[in-house]
C-alpha cells in the first residue's frame, strides 16, 4: 500500500488515500493523522451522543455514511478510516475528506472552524465567512489571479491565539464560474462529475505556515440593489460567528459547545467584522473583489 505525505491546517498527514489537488511533502516531523483505508462498520458507533442515518458522534468518535460513496470513522483527532463504496473514484472521496471528515478531526484537535475562505494580505489573514452558494470561492479564484495567496477555499481554521491555518491548496469552482479564472490557474481534475464541479491549483501561491487573523468579512446576499460594507458591532458579532460555525451536530455530540462559546466571545472582542452586502444578480464577483480590495 503505498502512503502520501501531505501538510494541512499544521498537521503532518500520512495518508494512504491521494489527496487531490493537494501538494505532497516529504515527512520531515511526526505524523499527527493517518488516513486508512480499512473495514468500517456499517451501524455505527457505540453509543452515540447524535445520531442520524448518516452520521453518528460521541466524544471521541465521528462516523460518517455517504451512500454509494464511502463510510468513515474519525477518530480523537489522529485517525481518519474509510472503507469506501465499490472501486469508488478517489477524486471524490478526496473531497470528503477534505469536507466533513476533515471538519470533524479539527473540531476534535480543538480547533475553531468556520465557513469561510481565508486570503492572505501583507502579514496577515483575512476572512470571508458566508452560507454555501455565497460567493466565497469565486471571490477566491479572482484574488488568487491578482496575487493574493490563498489559505482556504473553503474552511478557516483557527487556534486560540487567533492564527489561521492554511488548508489545501485548491479552489472548487461550479461550470459557470470557471470563466473568472481566464484560464491563469491550473486545472487539477473535475470532482463530482454529475454536479460539474472543477478543481482548480493554488499551488504556486500557497502559504505554508500558519497567518494571524487581521480582518473578518461576512458575505450577505440582499435583495437590495446596493454593494455596501457595514461594520458589525456588539451582540452582532456573536450572532454572525455563531451562524458560521461549520457544524453543530458534531459540536455537540464532541462536547465542544462550551470551549466554541469562548471562541466565538474571543473573536468577537478581538477582531474588527464588516458585512459586505450585495446583490448578484446586480453585481459581479469582479465588482466585490474590486470593493474589497478597497476596503482592506
Amino acid at each position: 500500500m503505498s502512503h502520501f505525505f501531505y501538510h494541512m491546517y499544521g498537521l503532518n498527514i500520512c495518508s494512504e488515500l491521494e489527496l487531490l489537488g493537494q501538494k505532497k511533502c516529504a515527512l520531515t516531523a511526526a505524523v499527527d493523522v493517518m488516513i486508512t483505508r480499512t473495514s468500517v462498520s456499517s451501524t455505527g458507533i457505540q453509543n452515540p451522543i447524535e445520531s442520524t442515518p448518516f452520521f453518528q458522534a460521541n466524544n471521541d468518535y465521528i462516523w460518517i455514511n455517504v451512500p454509494t460513496v464511502a463510510r468513515f470513522l474519525i477518530k480523537q483527532g489522529q485517525h481518519i478510516f474509510f472503507e469506501p463504496a465499490f472501486d469508488r473514484d478517489e477524486n471524490i472521496l478526496s473531497s470528503f475528506v477534505y469536507g466533513p471528515c476533515m471538519v470533524a478531526l479539527l473540531m476534535q484537535r480543538d480547533l475553531f472552524v468556520l465557513k469561510g475562505a481565508v486570503f492572505q494580505q501583507n502579514d496577515g489573514a483575512i476572512a470571508c465567512l458566508g452560507a454555501a452558494c455565497s460567493g466565497k470561492s469565486s471571490l477566491m479564484a479572482i484574488l488568487a489571479q491578482r496575487g493574493y495567496p490563498i489559505l482556504s477555499d473553503d474552511l478557516c481554521v483557527l487556534n486560540k491565539q487567533g492564527e489561521v491555518f492554511p488548508g489545501p491548496s485548491r479552489i472548487e469552482l461550479w461550470d459557470d464560474n470557471i470563466e473568472l479564472l481566464q484560464g491563469k490557474l491550473p486545472l487539477i481534475d473535475t470532482t463530482r462529475l454529475a454536479q460539474k464541479k472543477h478543481c482548480f491549483s493554488t499551488a504556486d501561491s500557497a502559504v505554508e505556515h500558519s497567518v494571524s487573523l487581521s480582518k473578518i468579512y461576512i458575505l450577505n446576499q440582499s435583495q437590495r440593489d446596493t454593494l455596501k460594507y457595514e461594520m458589525i458591532h456588539g451582540a452582532q458579532k456573536i450572532s454572525e460567528l455563531q451562524k458560521n460555525v461549520y457544524n453543530r451536530f458534531y459540536l455537540n455530540a464532541l462536547g465542544k459547545s462550551h470551549l466554541y462559546f469562548s471562541y466565538v466571545g474571543h473573536f468577537a472582542q478581538h477582531y474588527e467584522m464588516r458585512s459586505i452586502q450585495f446583490n448578484r444578480g446586480q453585481y459581479s464577483t469582479f465588482e466585490i473583489a474590486n470593493d474589497l480590495q478597497g476596503a482592506i
